[in-house]
């Protein structure tokens, strides 16, 4: 009975080794290997670096805005105000300066 999978593949060269047969999975060597981890790392790096590029403006945005605001309440605050602004009070509130 014959297996669908292939155990080893053998080809007929004279150029690798003086042999006779090749296998094919002597490509698999330390260079080809290395070779191929660099391009795996490389390309992760650069995928890494894409999605860092496309996510910073977003996250500048947000965090723009939320000092923003943070800064506009904090002064809503210092006069006395309701830190929302769409909050409208019966009664005006004053302040008076501080006695030094």
């Amino acid at each position: 009975m014959s297996s669908i999978f292939v155990d080893s593949v053998d080809c007929f060269t004279s150029a690798v080794d003086g042999g006779d047969t090749f296998n094919g999975l002597d490509v698999l060597n330390k260079n080809t290997l290395t070779t191929a981890g660099v391009l795996v790392a490389g390309s992760t790096g650069v995928a890494a670096a894409a999605l860092v590029a496309t996510a910073l403006p977003a996250q500048m945005l947000i965090a723009a805005g939320t000092s923003a605001g943070l800064i506009y309440a904090g002064d809503r605050q210092s006069k006395g105000l309701s830190i929302n602004p769409f909050v409208k009070s019966d009664a005006p509130v004053t302040t008076e300066p501080v006695a030094q």
